[in-house]
């Protein structure tokens, strides 16, 4: 029986050895994918932000305009 212990405690550790490997490999996958994750999160917070500037200013722009036009109308109404 011990003959046999040390060939099968090799085995077990490059099995061991092995499987930290594929885990080191999957987890720097997984790390790749997490940066890229992470630039893209980056850029559409950016867009997101770009986007609620214009629309802002859309609004700002629009408004002026039509506040102006409801001010003639109050002022028509009050002519009657």
């Amino acid at each position: 029986m011990p003959d046999n212990v040390q060939p099968a405690i090799l085995e077990i550790l490059k099995r061991l050895q092995a499987d930290g490997a594929e885990t080191r490999s999957r987890l720097g996958g997984i790390e790749t994918r997490l940066e890229k994750f992470e630039a893209h999160a980056k850029k559409q917070n950016g867009d997101s932000a770009a986007m609620l500037f214009i629309m802002r200013a859309t609004v700002r722009d629009f408004n002026e305009p039509v506040t102006d036009i409801e001010d003639d109308i109050r002022m028509i109404k009050r002519r009657t």
